[in-house]
């Protein structure tokens, strides 16, 4: 699925691939309080809304 913009349904659906993950600790994937990094923004750029690469990058990660 991609998503062409970067807003609310994105973010949740980062929320939810990592909650999926079942890490032993979340890694901030959907965190809007990281200005520094700001996570959320930049994954959006790299992976151009596709949702597909993305998770495929962090299951074999």
């Amino acid at each position: 699925m991609k998503y062409s913009e970067y807003d609310k349904s994105f973010i949740e659906v980062l929320f939810q691939i990592e909650k999926q993950l079942n890490l032993p600790k979340m890694k901030g994937l959907s965190d809007l309080d990281t200005l520094e990094t700001n996570i959320p923004q930049l994954l959006h750029e790299w992976s151009q809304g596709v949702i597909g690469l993305f998770v495929q990058i962090l299951i074999e990660a």
